[in-house]
Formats: structure tokens, sequence, C-alpha cells
């Protein structure tokens, strides 16, 4: 007997979690969801959640791609019955949208299994509550209300905490920037008491968030520094890194520690990333550590990688290498290339496409377009291309003198009481009239060449009553006290005044 398709039933959800687990590519878990995707219960979400979470880094990138399309129908589920998760399947989930980089546009997913995790944070077991909390802080996601129930909850319960879930549950507090004194306060007592438990890099993660943090714990930093430096050489370079990093911040004084982080990072500076270089360098700086060797060892890998060095990494590998006082010609001259090359292209990614090809830049770096504008139009340039419409057209051609406003040309064309003349003459009366006094000369230099420096105040108080203006016969650039003074004698001032 045939069955009809009607009969057809999916598979249970024990058997279907079995699916799932069983699957080992990000293709066959998104195949599970669109063939029984409607018969998943809130365990196959959480366990396809946890499988994604767990996939290569290639099908990672594949899942990310188009803002997380392919996963669109599975979030939408998942949005749908996230309060209907159990608190197991809550951190599972969030922490799976942290390893795959979700993007922010899912704010309404995190919102969702914010709300169920608070309605059920005492059933979080201590790795629920770290992992909730990694995962949050990972995808910057706000979540104070969160995090505040969290704290209250892990505090009292921190001797049930393993040393990796202490190290995580200390970071994500610290990279989130949430406030929690209780909460540091027993990770400081637990983690010093259990040090030897840690490992290389849950010592490194928990030395970062204290001094991140900006928690002064020194009972723990004293306990790291015992313990890592018999450890130095199980430390990655990250972790190498993060730990100077730690102390230097922190202002925490431990040489020898720093001593051995210094042999065993010159000894592997091949193996440091762009980022772990420059931090490195700018932590023994501030520490104050003399380490010519590691510093030598910096200068020839950092010279050789200038170009991956952002501009940050750059600031800080030419300050770390000014404040310690290391001579490094070949390192700053490299630095000084790289960064002059990035202000150029920078200039030239700014230039707009719409006044056509950028221009050869021929005037010396670090100048902006605003002056790189006044020096091949004029000042007025800048004005009067930002505020051209564009239904008139094309901006119009610039022919004033370079660097010139159009005030200071009619000053150069006509005199300074041209730009008076030129703005208060009414248009009744015609066209402006044409101004035919000396170039760069102002109408008081004017008078005071024609007729003396007397003549400014003499025309001004002239009462037209009086009939015309009355010719002056002393000599331009005199002064009536010092024309007074030639023919009378220096008394004449004084006489005349009183």
């Amino acid at each position: 007997m045939v069955r009809s398709a009607s009969n057809v039933t999916s598979p249970g959800p024990r058997q279907l979690n079995g699916l799932i687990s069983r699957a080992e590519r990000a293709q066959e878990l998104l195949a599970l969801h669109r063939q029984h995707g409607h018969a998943f219960d809130r365990v196959n979400l959480a366990t396809c959640w946890s499988k994604l979470g767990r996939v290569s880094a290639a099908e990672r990138v594949w899942l990310q791609s188009d803002s997380g399309a392919r996963l669109l129908a599975l979030r939408e589920q998942t949005t749908r019955q996230a309060r209907s998760l159990e608190a197991r399947g809550v951190s599972t989930t969030a922490h799976a949208l942290a390893k795959l980089a979700i993007p922010a546009a899912w704010e309404h997913l995190w919102k969702e299994l914010e709300r169920a995790a608070l309605a059920r944070v005492s059933e979080f077991n201590p790795q629920g509550l770290a992992n909730t909390a990694w995962a949050y802080a990972t995808a910057g996601c706000a979540a104070p209300a969160l995090f505040d129930a969290m704290a209250a909850e892990a505090a009292w319960r921190v001797h049930d905490f393993k040393p990796q879930e202490l190290a995580n549950t200390a970071w994500a507090f610290a990279t989130a920037g949430i406030a929690a004194p209780a909460l540091f306060d027993a990770i400081v007592a637990e983690a010093a008491r259990r040090v030897h438990d840690f490992k290389s890099q849950e010592l490194a993660n928990t030395a970062w968030a204290f001094a991140t943090a900006g928690i002064a714990a020194p009972s723990l930093f004293d306990a790291i520094v015992a313990e890592a430096a018999r450890r130095v050489r199980d430390l990655s370079p990250q972790n190498l890194a993060n730990m100077a990093w730690a102390f230097a911040t922190a202002g925490i004084a431990a040489p020898s520690l720093f001593d051995a982080m210094a042999a065993e990072a010159a000894r592997r500076v091949h193996d440091f990333k762009s980022q772990e270089l420059a931090n490195t360098a700018w932590a023994f700086a501030t520490a104050g550590i003399a380490a010519p060797a590691l510093f030598d060892a910096i200068v020839a890998e950092a010279a050789r990688r200038v170009r991956d060095l952002s501009p940050q990494n750059l600031a800080n590998m030419a300050w770390a290498f000014a404040t310690a006082g290391i001579a490094a010609p070949v390192l700053f001259d490299a630095i000084a290339a790289e960064a002059a090359r990035r202000v150029r292209e920078s200039i030239l990614r700014a230039w707009p496409t719409r006044r056509g090809p950028s221009p050869p830049l021929a005037a010396p770096h670090r100048r902006s377009l605003t002056r790189l504008r006044r020096r091949r139009h004029g000042a007025c340039a800048t004005s009067t291309h930002r505020t051209w419409p564009t239904w008139r057209g094309p901006s119009p051609p610039l022919v004033m003198p370079p660097r010139l406003f159009s005030t200071r040309l009619r000053r150069r064309q006509h005199g300074a009481c041209a730009t008076s003349a030129h703005r208060t003459w009414p248009t009744r009366r015609g066209p402006t009239p044409q101004l035919a006094m000396s170039p760069r000369l102002s109408s008081t230099q004017w008078r005071r060449r024609q007729h003396g420096a007397c003549a400014t105040s003499s025309l001004r108080n002239w009462p037209t009553r009086r009939g015309p203006l009355p010719l002056l016969a002393a000599p331009h650039r005199r002064s009536s006290t010092r024309l007074r003074r030639r023919r009378h004698g220096a008394c004449a001032t004084a006489t005349l005044r009183t």
C-alpha cells in the first residue's frame, strides 16, 4: 500500500536533534531548517545555532555575506520563539551569534534574547553566565539591565566558576564597560587563590580585564606576576602583548616579568602581528623598561611591515621609541614616508568628482584642500564653489588672482573705499561708477598723499554751506602738528592748543 503525501510527517524533535548534531557543514544545517524548520522546537533551534557557531572560518564568511541573508528564516523563527528558550538555549544561541559576528541589523533578536535571559537569570549555570556576558560584550550590544542581573548572580556563585569562566566573565564586564565592584572583588579573591589553575591565555585575559576596568588589585597582579614569569614560554604573541599592556596600564612594577617577556618577545618577534608589535613597544616604553634587544628586533620587523600598521599603531610606535629615547632612524624614516603617502591618498579621495579629475598636488603635503583652492583661484573660491547651485550649471571658472578675496581685489584696483562705494551705490542711479583713484591706496591714504595728513579731518569737517572744499597746499604725508612746527617752531603746537 502506497502512503499518500499528506501522511508523510517530519521526524520528531529527538530525531531532528540527532540529524542536526550529525551535520558537519553550514549548508547541511540550513538545508535541514528549510526542510523541517516548521517542526523545530526550542531545543532544535539552540542546537542548530550551537552547530553554526562552530563552523569553519570560510563557512562563517559565507554566512556573513549579504548581511546574513541566508540565516533570515532561522533568525525570524528564533525571534518568535526566543522567550520560550531555556537558560541554556539562551546562552548557547547568544554565544553562537557573537561568534558568527552577526550584523547590528539583528538587534531585535538580541533584545528578545535579553528579555528571555532576564526572566531566567537565576537558572543559568556558571558557564551560561560567562558565555552570555561574553556574547553581549563581543557583539557590542548594550544590555545594562542584563549585565547588572548577571553580576549580582555571579558574585555570590563565583566559587563555582572554572578558571576560564572567571577570566571570560572579567573580560566581558571590562569590555562592556560595566562597573560591577562586588563582582570584580569576588573574582580577585577567587582568582588570586586559584591562579595556578589558570592557563596562560586566562592569565593574560584576567590581567587585561582588570587593567582595562581600572580596578586596583595588587594581590591578583602579584600572583599573576609569579605565575606568568614561570610560564612565559607558553604565552602566545597576543598574550605577551596583552600582558605587557596590562601591567604598563595598571602601573604595576614587575621587572622580573618584563625581562622574561622581553627575552621571549625578541626571540619570536616575527610571529607578532602589527598591532601586537605596536602594543608591546608602547607597553615597555610606558613602563620605562630598558630592553635594547627587544626594541632592536621591533625596529627591524616594524620597518619591514610598516604598511600593515594602522594610523593608531603608527602613532603608538613613533611615540614609544621617542619616549624610550631609542635612536631608530630607519623606523622613523619608514613611518614618515608611510604617513605622508596616506595623507596624500586621503586628500585625493576627498576631492569631489563633480569638479573634474583630482588636480596634481604640487604644493607641499599637509596643506588642506581649502588652502590649495586659495592658492589656485583665490580665497573666495571656496565659498563660491560651495554655494553655487547645481541647477545653474557647472561652477563658474574663477579668474581672479590667487589668494585674493573680492574685497582685496577691488582695493587693489580702485582703493580701499571702493568696497563701501560699490556696496552702497543704489541700482537706480545706474551702473556702479568707475573709481579712478590710485590702486592699493585707500581714500584716507590718497588724501594724505595729495594734501597732507590733516586733509582727512579737514575734508570731513568742512560744511557744505561754505562752498567748495579748499585746496590744501601743505606737503603730503605731513601732519598739521609737524607742519606748524616747521613754520612757527615747536612752541606753536602748545600755543595753538591753549
